[in-house]
This record gives structure tokens, C-alpha cells and sequence, in this order.
């Protein structure tokens, strides 16, 4: 399917799109998209750059590499998706749920995570295959703390992301 059509049924009132393939999407920067059920899609390489995606069902979506940078995804379902090399860059996953997703190497950059369900194996975030080397900057935890794995401290004292990951 094209994004045109996905976006025209979207607004005609369809909202399940479960297995739909959007790979390497260019253009759905900051579209509300509330509700949606894309679980099980292949967004993978896609710019979702500011898209509203609250209350969306994105459970087991395959969005390796996708650009997710500064978009909501609050009280989202993301139960075993894939997130390796995401970039969440300033996203918001406030109640998001969230059960063993992959995210090896994602980009967790000044992500807020307040009271987000999350069930992994080992709710620190470290160190599992699940997640290894994701970047956590700035990072506010369900419980409230901020994380800074892979981070430099610059002189100024502001952390930024570390990039030789």
C-alpha cells in the first residue's frame, strides 16, 4: 500500500492497518495518527518524525532503523516490537507499554518513559541482548530517575549521545 492511500483511509475511519508494509516512508512528518493499529506492520527506515501515534497498537511492528524523533507515543503498544537503530530522539512514551522489545542500539536521547509499563527481564536497562548499546541520555525511567549510558559530558556539562555507537 502507499502512504496516500494508508493516510486517506486513515482519515476516512479505518483504523486497523495489523501487517501493513510502509518500509522507508518519507513523508508523514508530525500526522496524527491516534488510535491506529499497525502491529505486526514493517516500518522499518520509515520517517515518523513528530507522529502522534497515542493509544496505537504498534505490537510486534518491525521499526528497525525508523525515525521516530520528537513523536508521541503515549499509552502506546509496543509489546515485541523491533526498535534496533530507532531513533526516539525526544519522544514521549508516557504510559507506553512495553514488553520485551528489541532495542539494540536505539536512540533513547532525552526519551521521557514516566510511568511507562515496561517488562523486561531486567527493568534497569542494562546490559541484555534486548537492549544493548541504546543510548540513554537525558533518559527520564518509569520510576522517575535519568539514565546517561553511552553519553560524553561535553565542557559546558550538557550530555549529548555518544557517537562512536
Amino acid at each position: 500500500m502507499e502512504v496516500q492511500e494508508f493516510l486517506e483511509r486513515y482519515d476516512d475511519g479505518e483504523r486497523d492497518f495489523s501487517g501493513i508494509v510502509l518500509r522507508d516512508v518519507t513523508c508523514m512528518y508530525n500526522i496524527h495518527l491516534s488510535g491506529v493499529n499497525l502491529s505486526h506492520a514493517n516500518l522499518s527506515g520509515a520517517d515518523l518524525c513528530g507522529v502522534w501515534f497515542e493509544g496505537a497498537d504498534l505490537s510486534g511492528a518491525d521499526l528497525s532503523g525508523a525515525n521516530l524523533a520528537e513523536s508521541v507515543l503515549l499509552r502506546a503498544n509496543l509489546s515485541e516490537a523491533t526498535l534496533n537503530e530507532a531513533n526516539l530522539t525526544r519522544a514521549c512514551l508516557r504510559n507506553a507499554y512495553l514488553d520485551e522489545p528489541l532495542m539494540e542500539r536505539a536512540n533513547l536521547t532525552e526519551v521521557d518513559l514516566s510511568e511507562a509499563i515496561i517488562f523486561w527481564s531486567d527493568r534497569s536497562l542494562r546490559y541484555t541482548r534486548r537492549y544493548t548499546d541504546v543510548i540513554l541520555c537525558d533518559t527520564i525511567l518509569p520510576d522517575g530517575t535519568i539514565r546517561n549510558d553511552h553519553c560524553t559530558t561535553l565542557p559546558d556539562g550538557t550530555v549529548r549521545n555518544d557517537p562512536r555507537l
